[in-house]
């Protein structure tokens, strides 16, 4: 599924455009897990852009509270798979993923209320 945040206001701005799945994952104890796809996608405005491992920290906080504040009856054992990310040089940082996150746990929650319906 796709999630997007982007937030431009005036400085700083915020970017983070994310290609995930969620997954239902047990064993280890509960909460949110993010993995890397083997043929994870970076598309940046940088030729030499790699992905810091702390905007997946972030975006696996993002996960874990809009689950945990909006949609308790979701929130057991996580794995988000990254599969692809687009990167702004400037404006994609850690408020931008962990916002992402929110964002695409709201976009998941419709699709499987939509499919249930």
């Amino acid at each position: 599924m796709h999630a997007c945040y982007a937030r431009q206001a005036s400085c700083p701005s915020y970017y983070a455009d994310v290609l995930l799945d969620f997954r239902r994952f047990g064993g280890w104890g509960g909460g949110v897990r993010v993995a890397i796809s083997q043929g994870l996608v970076i598309d940046s405005w940088l030729d030499d852009e790699e992905l810091p491992l702390e905007y997946l920290t972030h975006l696996a906080e993002g996960v874990a509270e809009e689950l945990a504040e909006n949609h308790p009856e979701y929130h057991a054992d996580t794995l988000v798979v990254v599969r692809a990310v687009k990167l702004h040089p400037t404006d994609s940082n850690i408020f931008a993923f962990k916002g992402v996150g929110r964002v695409a746990v709201r976009v998941a929650v419709e699709r499987l209320r939509g499919e249930q319906a």
